[in-house]
């Protein structure tokens, strides 16, 4: 019985070793790795993350990444969040979830005065920095089109436990984003698999 625990504990550690070691490991048995060996690692390693805990959705292809991987999360929800390699900055993973804004939001923007819209906007990135995230919006003319929420891990500081805490914290931002656009334009959330008033989750 002792060994069984041990042999858990030791594959427990295993998973939740930093990328970099993993990296590192490879890089002294063969004595030269090309980084597209590396970011293919990455990959494999994250996707099995994935698996393990029901979330991983598919892989898809990005003329800017050198891979995407789309998760449901939580897990059986339609909220598709992207771990996503930048070509420009393959030694980091960015957790992301792409909001497109619903022609119906779009509609009640599109009411409001100026100032109005103004508030809101300021009042959405103000909730937004309370997060450990960063965020893009498209706003012309104050109307809310689209919202993109971000957090990187580099690889030395990719680990299981980093990977899904980027991933909360991003799914966080956006409840609150759907949360404080509902209050502000009057819309209500249902139950399920509805993202109320504004909300269609996109793929990066």
């Amino acid at each position: 019985m002792p060994r069984c625990l041990s042999g858990r504990a030791s594959r427990g550690a295993r998973a939740s070793t930093p990328f970099v070691l993993i990296v590192l490991r490879m890089i002294l048995d063969v004595q030269s790795s090309p980084i597209s060996s590396i970011m293919q690692i990455m990959r494999e390693q994250i996707e099995r993350w994935l698996v393990e805990e029901g979330q991983f959705n598919r892989y898809v292809e990005h003329p800017n990444a050198n891979w995407v991987l789309l998760a449901n999360h939580p897990k059986n929800q339609p909220t598709t969040v992207s771990i996503i390699n930048p070509k420009a900055s393959p030694d980091r993973v960015l957790i992301e979830v792409s909001v497109n804004i619903a022609d119906d939001a779009q509609g009640l923007f599109q009411k409001l005065a100026q100032p109005q819209r103004e508030k809101i906007l300021r009042e959405l990135s103000m909730e937004l920095n309370r997060f450990p995230i960063s965020f893009g919006m498209i706003h012309p003319q104050g109307i809310l089109k689209h919202l993109v929420l971000q957090q990187e891990i580099f690889s030395d500081g990719l680990t299981k436990h980093a990977l899904f805490t980027a991933i909360q914290n991003v799914y966080k931002a956006f409840l609150q984003s759907q949360w404080l656009l509902q209050r502000e334009l009057g819309g209500q959330h249902k139950s399920g698999n509805d993202f109320g008033i504004g909300f269609r989750p996109s793929e990066s």
